[in-house]
């Protein structure tokens, strides 16, 4: 493995580049993320999965994080929204906490029948960088979701 290779990381769906190799860690871009991960961790893409113009439109370097962190929503409340918006909503919220560095956030999706809060928590839980997703005490109980992201 070597900078410039493609490659898939393990657990994760899509192509990275690897941007830097220190030791047995490399750093890799992956849309608009970056991210650190072992070595052993990576396989190699084939050249026909690499799609250049998507990772040169969502560059790393043209996101202002500063923006970001300014209006990130820390509480993000999903209430009343169908299944289909719910995963590019929770995709853009998740990867805005992952880039700005958030620790902790919290999901209000309400009781109901469950469904918003399953889809929430089992799409949340794909993410290497979320530790932990557990019920708010008190007040709403199940009716939120908080999540903690990984230091």
């Amino acid at each position: 493995m070597k900078i410039g290779d493609h490659v898939h990381i393990d657990g994760y769906e899509g192509v990275g580049e690897i941007i830097a190799i220190k030791g047995t860690n490399a750093e890799v871009a992956m849309g608009i993320l970056k991210m650190k991960v072992k070595l052993d961790q990576l396989s190699p893409a084939g050249d026909d999965e690499w799609e250049e113009d998507e990772v040169e439109k969502t560059s790393y370097e043209g996101v202002d994080t500063r923006a970001k962190m300014q209006t990130f929503q820390f509480e993000l409340d999903v209430r009343g929204k169908m299944r289909d918006e719910l995963i590019p909503l929770l995709t853009t919220w998740a990867d805005d906490a992952i880039l700005i560095g958030a620790t902790k956030a919290k999901i209000v999706h309400g009781r109901g029948n469950g469904v918003l809060r399953d889809t929430v928590r089992s799409f949340l839980k794909k993410y290497k960088e979320v530790e932990k997703l557990e019920n708010e005490e008190g007040g709403w109980g199940d009716g939120v979701t908080l999540v903690t992201f990984r230091a």
